[in-house]
């Protein structure tokens, strides 16, 4: 992958892939797909990899993280933690509950505006990694879109989990400090 400025514009370009153009001024992209390249593919990488590179250009941050909505007051509560901690099978389940609605499934970009961290589009697809598809009677790591709510969204929690998947023990929920 190769990045270069032209002007005011700036280029990640792929071979057999495609590129993106963009500029620091504004929090847009144009994508163009290699004509030979897999479109699917295409718009993996310009989502999961080039777009989160450029966020931080456009004075965003990008958590890894899954994350819930509440469409009503446009509250997020975001999950994080390491691989397998169960941050997708968590949004995914409360999510089935009707109260929420997914927000993102692996990547959230935010930044802080007046104090208050406010979160931004960032596409994403849910994928459930097998024995929780089993669980929820759905296809393994089947690409499902995650729509954007119309309005503003506010993160209002973070939730950090420490899954372990050997682990026999019923989940267990302990309340961090802001500190923390």
């Amino acid at each position: 992958t190769d990045c270069f400025t032209i002007g005011d514009q700036t280029w990640i370009w792929q071979p057999e892939v495609g590129a993106v153009r963009f500029s620091f001024e504004e929090p847009r992209l144009e994508a163009y797909r290699w004509p030979d390249a897999d479109e699917d593919y295409f718009r993996q990488v310009v989502t999961r990899s080039w777009l989160p590179a450029i966020y931080p250009l456009w004075g965003r941050q990008v958590l890894h993280a899954s994350a819930l909505v509440c469409p009503v007051s446009g509250d997020a509560l975001a999950f994080i933690g390491s691989t397998h901690a169960g941050k997708s099978t968590t949004a995914y389940g409360v999510a089935r509950r009707g109260s929420w609605r997914r927000l993102s499934d692996d990547t959230i970009g935010f930044s802080i505006l007046d104090g208050t961290p406010h979160l931004h589009p960032l596409p994403n697809e849910s994928r459930l990694r097998p024995a929780s598809a089993d669980y929820y009677g759905v296809q393994p790591l089947t690409r499902e879109p995650i729509s954007w709510p119309a309005g503003s969204v506010c993160l209002k929690g973070v939730c950090l989990l420490e899954g372990d998947e050997s682990q026999l023990e019923a989940a267990a929920f302990t309340p961090l400090r802001a500190a923390d």
